[in-house]
């Protein structure tokens, strides 16, 4: 409680003494000088106001599917940053290649380790404000995966279909 109380003293001071100077070093009177620092705060929290406003615009517009407003590295970025948490992996290990990108969904290639190790595809949905790694791997899709994210026919043209083991082509 001493160390808090200390602070605080130390805090009171220092805001005088700031306060203090500006008046001292100035031809201005001492209300002029704290409605001046007054007037400085507020504009400081207009600013914040402002930028909030901002980035709601922003979460809205995201949430619109026929919107693309991320480009294809930026949601290469998000989806490493899930493939590592998912495969426990580091940065400089995972390479992710977006060749396709349509509102909501992405489509590509996945690849862990140097240029000459082999990859695999993957297949991504936005979901609440995120990137989902819906499938990965180097075989068929399964439909149980992509049917609840609606994916476009030109990147999951057919699914495999495990109640009747067969392909299923949209």
């Amino acid at each position: 409680m001493k160390i808090f109380t200390f602070f605080i003293i130390v805090l009171i001071v220092f805001a005088s003494g700031f306060v203090l100077s500006k008046y001292w070093y100035s031809d201005k009177s001492l209300s002029e000088v704290v409605e001046e620092i007054k007037g400085a705060v507020s504009k400081g929290k207009e600013k914040e106001t402002q930028k909030t406003a901002e980035e709601e615009m922003l979460e809205v517009e995201e949430t619109s599917p026929s919107v693309v407003l991320e480009s294809k590295e930026d949601v290469a970025e998000a989806l490493r940053a899930a493939f590592m948490q998912k495969y426990n992996k580091t940065a400089t290990e995972v390479t992710i290649d977006v060749s396709k990108l349509d509102g909501n969904h992405a489509a590509g290639g996945v690849r862990f380790g140097p240029e000459t190790v082999g990859g695999g595809w993957f297949l991504a949905a936005k979901k609440d404000g995120f990137w989902k790694i819906v499938a990965d791997g180097n075989g068929v899709v399964l439909c149980t995966l992509v049917e609840p994210y609606d994916f476009p026919v030109d990147m999951v043209p057919e699914c495999f279909d495990e109640a009747t083991q067969t392909m299923v082509t949209f």
